[in-house]
């Protein structure tokens, strides 16, 4: 028997098969809850009473010849990255995030703004937008940048959205528990990228991981000693991301937790997440020396990772935005209809459905 579902109208998407951004954001006047690195960086005076909660330590990192910018989107602790190639300003960004107000039905792209200023204020060209997985706390911005960068009219071939070939198995897993036919989601990203391919970027190459274990699509990608690796390892205090996310497993976790202590001590990690605790401000990067400090590596050190991270999983609430996220992030950004469709059992019940182990 398919589950019983409760759709909830939603005002600002509407269906479309290549909806512009007028057609699926509704105007809102709220503040950006994105900050921009580079200097000059907003101080928090200058900025809503949403950032001043949490201030964050969001550096530009450099190699001779790529440069790193972050942006952090407080609202769902995400990080948004800008990855430019010196010489030639070719870019690709990983990662955008759009605004949802659940309370509203509102989605909104002040989120990216600061994404496309970076942008054209550095005389970057934006070549392709990557995500290292299917997000189960907010919704991809990738679309909807898309458009915005090419405007009204714009090729899509110009910048094709990027994702793990693994989110193949993903959509099949997810797409039934919204009542989503799978022909809608088979073409929803341009390109689908295999571990220990290569992505041109400029003169510079980002070399394509398999990270499974928050999820089984998941990849990081590499550019000389920057890696991003998505969801897979947060800041030292924290630990790891969850593991019970669609194909997720602890113990492929593990792995991709050996593979990455492999690289040199120099690199720089990248993380998707920051969920500071008070008095903390959030990061977005560390080398892996600094990570070699991780709670979660301490613990597979001493070859308890498993089980202290099953323990964990057990603790963790579904996030506030699985529902919404799901169906339009394996979409590849879109919305299928003109609302979002919840199930009619628990949270906790439909987790388990949707992210089974493999």
């Amino acid at each position: 028997m398919s589950t019983p579902l409760v759709t909830v109208p939603l005002r600002a998407l509407a269906r479309a098969s290549r909806p512009s951004s007028r057609q699926i954001l509704t105007a809102s006047t709220r503040a950006s809850s994105s900050r921009v690195a580079p200097t000059p960086a907003p101080t928090l005076a200058r900025l809503s009473p949403r950032f001043e909660a949490i201030r964050t330590l969001a550096t530009t990192t450099s190699s001779p010849t790529t440069q790193v910018t972050p942006f952090y989107h407080q609202a769902t602790g995400s990080w948004t990255y800008v990855v430019t190639d010196v010489e030639t300003r070719q870019a690709v960004v990983i990662d955008p995030v759009l605004d949802l107000d659940v309370s509203t039905g509102k989605v909104d792209s002040a989120p990216l703004q600061p994404v496309v200023d970076h942008l054209r204020n550095t005389n970057a060209r934006c070549t392709r937008i990557l995500e290292t997985h299917v997000h189960a706390d907010h919704l991809t911005g990738s679309r909807v940048l898309r458009e915005m960068l090419l405007g009204a009219g714009g090729d899509v071939a110009n910048i094709p959205i990027g994702i793990g070939a693994g989110v193949r198995k993903v959509q099949e897993t997810i797409a039934p528990k919204y009542g989503i036919n799978l022909d809608e989601v088979r073409a929803a990203f341009d390109e689908y990228h295999e571990p220990g391919s290569a992505i041109p970027l400029g003169n510079s190459q980002i070399r394509v991981h398999h990270m499974p274990g928050h999820t089984s699509d998941h990849l990081g990608y590499q550019v000389n000693q920057d890696i991003f690796t998505g969801d897979v390892i947060l800041m030292p205090d924290i630990g790891t991301a969850r593991t019970d996310f669609p194909g997720g497993a602890s113990l492929d976790l593990a792995a991709t937790l050996e593979k990455l202590i492999g690289l040199p001590r120099s690199t720089r990690i990248h993380v998707g997440h920051d969920y500071p605790p008070q008095g903390r401000e959030a990061r977005s990067c560390m080398t892996l020396e600094e990570q070699m400090e991780n709670v979660h590596i301490q613990a597979l050190k001493k070859g308890t990772f498993v089980q202290e991270r099953e323990k964990r999983n057990k603790a963790l609430g579904a996030p506030r935005l699985i529902h919404p996220s799901l169906q339009f992030n394996v979409a590849g950004g879109r919305l299928l209809r003109d609302h979002f469709v919840f199930p009619a059992v628990s949270t906790g019940e439909v987790a388990k459905a949707a992210f089974p182990k493999h």
